[in-house]
């Protein structure tokens, strides 16, 4: 079983917490959606789970592109 540890404020006392605890995960497979987009600021504001490819899809519709796109298109936001 995995186990992170890390200092309290004191850096004296360590406490272990299991990260594979069900109650110590966060669903996020629902966040991979594109919030909005300022054309004249030329930012745009997505979930993690948006993938670079749907974001250059979206912004070309506004004659705009990210200036670094990833070799891999189904890369997200929040990682892979």
């Amino acid at each position: 079983m995995e186990t992170n540890y890390y200092q309290k404020e004191n850096h004296t006392l360590l406490e272990k917490i299991n990260i594979r605890e069900e109650h110590n995960k966060i669903d996020i497979s629902k966040l991979d959606k594109i919030i909005s987009i300022d054309i004249k600021e030329k930012t745009i504001i997505v979930e993690p789970r948006v993938t670079m490819e749907k974001i250059v899809r979206f912004t070309k519709y506004y004659n705009l592109i990210p200036k670094v796109i990833p070799e891999f298109k189904g890369i997200t936001v929040g990682g892979t």
